[in-house]
């Protein structure tokens, strides 16, 4: 009867603990439900897009001719870095993509006689927009506007009174991407060509005959900024790539890039003509 009473006593001591723990297991049940019901419901689909980031070094050809430095065409070996990144312009316009392009490339050029060195340089972003066109279920192709700014230089060692001649313009122009995605040894693979070419922009340029020293130092302005069009100065830049799965989210790139650029203006003619090879890597990421 002693021990019974004992049990008894100890049993309503720790009623309202036990009662207690089993409220907040029970609350914490409910939370996890809750939560679950709430991501299980949740249209995730219609929110996440694709960012890619693409990282591309170029290797190949460079054949310039700028007559404010030497009449002749110079000829050489050109290295570049390319990088470009794009994603969904908004929620609202999933068919509007926006891609921003950067290439920095570095070339050294030899003359005819292989007696003079050039050295040559150019910089260039351009931010594009693009409306996405689904042909086929593997086929895609996108078209839109583009705007880009271009900086470079070029420098001839043998020139003594003008050695240098630099390059600025601001271009507007249009840009194509067509993609097709394929399977291939259990693996899905896809390749892309992009065109752009810029319609009309404006350039700076020295006249013919005409020094920096004149331009900058005592301030005689002749037509130095050129109004530049298809005609008087076309352009066009295409990379061509295949993507080959590698790791999860990553893809190897490789492929060609041409960089065609010439202008005629203020009597001085000038063109580069860049051709690579280009290999690299692609990172897509899923973002909200």
């Amino acid at each position: 009867m002693r021990n019974l009473l004992r049990t008894l006593f100890i049993s309503l001591l720790f009623l309202p603990v036990t009662a207690q723990a089993q409220q907040d297991a029970e609350t914490k049940l409910n939370v996890s439900v809750d939560s679950a019901a709430i991501l299980t419901q949740t249209p995730l689909s219609g929110t996440l897009h694709e960012v890619r980031h693409d990282h591309l070094l170029g290797f190949g050809s460079n054949n310039v001719l700028d007559t404010y430095l030497s009449p002749l065409c110079y000829k050489g070996f050109s290295v570049s870095y390319l990088y470009r990144t794009q994603s969904r312009l908004s929620r609202k316009s999933p068919s509007w993509r926006i891609m921003g392009n950067y290439a920095v490339d570095f070339s050294s050029l030899d003359a005819p006689a292989d007696n003079v060195t050039e050295w040559d340089g150019n910089l260039a972003a351009a931010l594009i927009l693009h409306r996405r066109f689904r042909i086929l279920p593997s086929l895609s192709a996108s078209i839109g506007p583009m705007f880009e700014a271009i900086a470079g230089f070029t420098y001839n060692t043998r020139n003594g009174n003008n050695p240098a001649q630099g390059r600025v313009a601001l271009n507007g122009g249009v840009s194509g991407v067509a993609e097709w995605h394929f399977k291939l040894f259990g693996k899905h693979f896809s390749s892309h060509i992009q065109v752009d070419m810029p319609i009309l922009g404006l350039m700076f340029s020295p006249n013919y005959g005409q020094s920096y020293y004149e331009i900058f130092s005592l301030k005689q302005y002749d037509h130095n900024i050129c109004l530049n069009h298809a005609f008087k100065a076309p352009q066009m830049r295409l990379l061509a790539t295949l993507h080959i799965p590698m790791w999860r989210h990553i893809d190897l790139v490789c492929g060609y890039h041409a960089d065609i650029r010439q202008s005629h203006v203020n009597n001085l003619k000038a063109h580069r003509w860049q051709h690579q090879f280009v290999i690299g890597i692609t990172r897509s990421l899923l973002m909200f």
